[in-house]
């Protein structure tokens, strides 16, 4: 079991090779939280939204700041660099006087003030291509605005390394809600040749208790061959579904989600899902 989902801009490649992009993939019994997906049409981010206990949502969001534009790779503004599909498409939107840098924290800060407006806690990973700076600008201001803490410094009180093999500094980051890092066992970043890591970013590990961190433990989803049935099966399907309904009349479904309809009740969410 699992969800992938990928994200890019809307701007066609000519070959299999096309720079930026971000993508999401939750597994095993974790992915039956997931409650909604959403792509940033530039390709900055991509988001999974996972249901906890009486009702709390919590937003994962993985995204990518692309780089500052240098005298080094300004003569590959006009190819398909991240950097140039978002300047083209923030042109195309009436925003071409927008440095993508800067229109990325905006976008970012708005979308995830909107998370927070809706209650949802916030989980926020990333190459940002930014190191946290002593000045309220950047990633400090958006950390500083919505009371995001720097999980991994909070917790190893580590910060003088690279997080990238040509780089001095950290730029890849996990922040999240206050809420959100008490529910943190232990994390780390990894060695840049750790096993598996093909990449030129060290890997970040993070362990999070499944009954803080969602309120309850996860539903184990059985495997195919685990499952007395399947959906080809028709007359064991037609069993089961009428006893599935049978079971939803003799406990009133209908008519106590028609009242969760009218007014908010956690208590009854949480007895609907059981």
């Amino acid at each position: 079991h699992f969800r992938l989902t990928t994200g890019s801009s809307t701007i066609p490649s000519q070959n299999e090779f096309k720079p930026g992009g971000t993508l999401i993939m939750t597994a095993d019994s974790t992915s039956a939280r997931i409650i909604e997906t959403s792509i940033d049409p530039l390709g900055r981010w991509t988001t999974h939204t996972f249901l906890g206990k009486r009702g709390q949502q919590i937003v994962l969001i993985c995204a990518y700041q692309v780089c500052q534009l240098t005298n080094e790779n300004r003569g590959r503004k006009q190819s398909l660099t991240a950097y140039a599909q978002q300047r083209s498409l923030l042109g195309q939107d009436d925003r071409g006087n927008i440095e993508p840098r800067k229109a990325f924290m905006s976008d970012l800060t708005d979308f995830l003030r909107t998370g927070q407006h809706n209650q949802q806690d916030i989980i926020l990973v990333g190459d940002f291509n930014e190191t946290l700076s002593p000045e309220i600008e950047g990633l400090s201001k958006l950390c500083s605005e919505l009371s995001l803490c720097d999980l991994l410094f909070q917790h190893t009180g580590l910060d003088n390394f690279s997080t990238y093999t040509r780089g001095s500094q950290r730029i890849d980051f996990c922040f999240c809600s206050d809420r959100i890092s008490e529910a943190c066992l232990q994390c780390c970043y990894e060695p840049f040749l750790a096993p598996g890591n093909k990449g030129d970013h060290r890997p970040i590990l993070i362990d999070f208790s499944t009954q803080r961190l969602f309120g309850n433990d996860d539903h184990k989803l059985a495997g195919p061959s685990a499952r007395e049935f399947t959906s080809k099966d028709a007359k064991n399907t037609r069993k089961y579904c009428d006893l599935k309904f049978q079971y939803l009349e003799e406990h009133n479904f209908a008519m106590r989600l028609s009242q969760l309809e009218q007014q908010w009740d956690p208590d009854l969410l949480e007895a609907l899902d059981r």
